[in-house]
């Protein structure tokens, strides 16, 4: 299998979190640990409290990946999220990405809109690209500390309407050898339900690279579990989150 699709719809347990493993690469999703989180009240519907989720594509030396946080409902999301996961082969470079973003068609009759991160990986190279739509990270860990890759804004996809290209965040580098890249949704650095000051931060990150290096299965399940318990005495778990974690060999 060299494919892994993550739906919130499937990961609604509180306090829990599912991961699905590839070599060198691992996804987890959770709905959060707190079930009076205020995130709730902003949820589309009660039968679906996890709008997260995360899919992986490997295939001619290239990786797609991408995680997407639902907003007042998970339907934009999973629906953006399977067509990633049914895409034949990762594009090759940036403009075809673009292009099928921009197809006509691709959000249709959803309802609700959502965050969204897609990124290209060239495994040999270890070029990097990508489009980020909302509040989604990308974050590089390395024996040199962290860095993050992205600008996130307040553009968000929504049903029947065109994805809006011309406003994404974009992001271009290299992953060099023994680095990891994660792309995380703001359940990771908003545990603590928008106080990003009082969640998961660089220090973090840097800590849990230290600790377990380039062990992505270990640093990723670790990197949820300290969202989901919230970090220095904080709130934590009150957001849905999803996680995808790669490390270049």
């Amino acid at each position: 299998m060299n494919r892994l699709l993550l739906l919130g719809e499937s990961a609604q347990q509180m306090g829990e979190f599912r991961d699905l493993h590839l070599e060198g690469l691992s996804a987890f999703i959770s709905a959060g640990s707190d079930p009076d989180s205020p995130s709730m009240i902003h949820k589309g519907s009660k039968a679906c409290i996890n709008e997260d989720a995360a899919a992986v594509v490997r295939a001619d030396g290239r990786l797609l990946l991408a995680v997407a946080d639902g907003h007042h409902g998970h339907e934009v999301s999973h629906h953006l999220i399977q067509r990633i996961h049914e895409m034949a082969v990762p594009p090759r470079r940036m403009g075809q990405l673009s292009l099928w973003l921009g197809a006509e068609g691709l959000l249709n009759d959803q309802l609700g809109g959502s965050a969204l991160l897609i990124a290209v990986v060239d495994e040999q190279s270890g070029a990097v690209f990508g489009f980020s739509f909302g509040d989604c990270s990308v974050v590089t860990l390395s024996p040199g500390g962290v860095r993050w890759r992205n600008t996130p804004n307040q553009i968000y996809l929504r049903s029947e309407q065109p994805v809006p290209i011309e406003l994404a965040s974009t992001f271009d580098f290299v992953l060099k050898s023994g680095e990891v890249l994660l792309l995380f949704t703001d359940g990771i650095n908003e545990c603590c339900y928008r106080n990003a000051h009082l969640s998961v931060q660089t220090n973090h990150l840097k800590s849990l690279y230290e600790d377990l290096g380039s062990d992505v299965k270990k640093l990723g399940a670790a990197l949820v579990n300290l969202a989901l318990t919230g970090v220095d005495g904080n709130p934590g778990g009150q957001d849905n989150l999803s996680v995808v974690a790669y490390a270049r060999p």
